[in-house]
C-alpha cells in the first residue's frame, strides 16, 4: 500500500476512474495494490486518500 501511495505521488492521474463511485460525480480514481484498492481524487495540486478498499470484499459495500 505504501508502494502504491508513493506511485500517486509521481503519477496522480495514472490511476482509473472508479466506476462504483461515479454516481458521486466527485471523479474518484484507483489504483491496485495486491490486494488493496486505493480510492483518491486530485483536487489540484493535493491528492485526497478516501479509502483503501480491501478488493477480496464485496464491490457493493463500497457504493457510499
Amino acid at each position: 500500500v505504501v508502494d502504491g501511495l508513493d506511485r500517486l505521488r509521481t503519477n496522480p492521474g495514472g490511476g482509473q476512474f472508479e466506476e462504483a463511485l461515479e454516481h458521486l460525480g466527485q471523479h474518484h480514481r484507483r489504483i491496485v495494490v495486491g490486494h488493496f484498492k486505493i480510492i483518491y481524487r486530485v483536487l489540484g495540486k493535493t491528492i485526497v486518500v478516501t479509502d483503501i478498499f480491501d478488493s477480496r470484499r464485496d464491490p457493493d459495500g463500497m457504493k457510499g
